[in-house]
């Protein structure tokens, strides 16, 4: 790696190779530990999360930079950035347009168009007309009980929400057969892949702050963990959420502002009297330092280009042979 390109460099090769070996076996143990962590990393930065790289990997580098942009304001700012990206997420996941708002209604609309498949055996068959209105009523009550047991925490909050959701599943498998009892086959298909969507909405909402209309990648983790069957980027999200992004997501209403301290006064009269030395333009560099450095840290350290190169695990031996920033030390 590049840490240890100056050392590379002066190595024959004989010893990089003896060196790599030796290496290769804890590599090659530690990435088996962490392959359930890797996988959730990788899924998760393709989605656009960020996380604190020293994280991931550390690195003398890497904490260098850190330090300078203040790790908190940097745990501060990956979660404003995350929120946003979790929000667009559950948006597309739901099939709402770009930067639409996640409301109640918005919500109730979009499981409207996707009811079209239900309504249209509704119309046909009296019992599917019932099964209909219990399904609906006993996905209603569960999202009810399940935010009652996010601020409660309750036995019987939780039993509600998984007695109610068993009955809908219940419900939905009758709606399939009297799709063949009616004689439309043809919209079973339909309806399953309507009520995968649906399911979709409700598992959002019951994610969602309706003060800000943004997700809560942790009420979507502990979804998952008690067992609510996610898929796509909603899972993303959870396990996100509940693994190597457990410090960096949350409700940004609780999430202070990055950059906004005190300090920076207090270093900027310091280093603006040291700088004084160097006449006017020392005096206004010292000054203005604390509060231009540390933001252009967290910038390089959250920007796409960092994120893809050094806040993700690498599990190569530290001196590889000739490589090209090492070559660059020979010439």
């Amino acid at each position: 790696g590049p840490a240890w390109a100056p050392v590379g460099a002066m190595l024959p090769s004989a010893a990089k190779m003896a060196y790599n070996e030796m290496r290769a076996p804890a590599l090659a143990a530690e990435q088996a530990k962490n392959t359930v962590r890797d996988q959730t990393l990788k899924a998760a930065q393709d989605e656009g999360f960020k996380v604190i790289p020293t994280q991931v990997e550390s690195g003398p580098g890497k904490a260098a930079l850190e330090s300078l942009g203040g790790k908190a304001a940097i745990k501060q700012q990956a979660t404003i950035d995350n929120q946003a990206v979790a929000t667009s997420i559950a948006r597309r996941e739901i099939g709402l347009p770009e930067n639409a708002p996640i409301t109640m209604q918005t919500l109730e609309e979009r499981r409207k168009v996707l009811s079209q498949p239900f309504d249209a055996l509704a119309a046909v068959s009296p019992n599917a007309q019932y099964f209909l209105r219990e399904l609906r009523d006993a996905r209603q009550k569960a999202t009810a009980f399940w935010k009652e047991y996010e601020v409660q925490k309750t036995v019987s909050s939780l039993e509600n929400y998984r007695a109610l959701d068993a009955k809908a599943t219940a419900m939905e498998g009758k709606l399939q057969a009297e799709a063949v009892k009616a004689g439309k086959p043809e919209l079973v298909p339909a309806m399953r892949e309507a009520r995968q969507a649906i399911a979709k909405t409700w598992d959002v909402e019951r994610a969602l702050n309706t003060g800000d209309g943004n997700i809560d990648a942790h009420a979507l983790g502990r979804m998952y963990d008690r067992g609510a069957p996610l898929s796509g980027g909603l899972e993303t999200i959870a396990k996100f959420a509940n693994g190597p992004g457990r410090q960096v997501t949350g409700e940004i209403s609780q999430t202070p502002t990055p950059n906004v301290s005190k300090l920076n006064w207090i270093g900027s009269g310091v280093l603006g009297a040291a700088g004084t030395a160097l006449g006017p333009l020392g005096t206004a560099a010292g000054i203005a330092a604390p509060f231009v450095a540390p933001p252009a840290a967290r910038g390089v350290a959250l920007s796409d280009w960092y994120q893809r190169n050094y806040a993700r695990p690498d599990y190569t031996p530290a001196m590889q042979p000739e490589q090209s920033l090492q070559s660059l030390f020979r010439t």
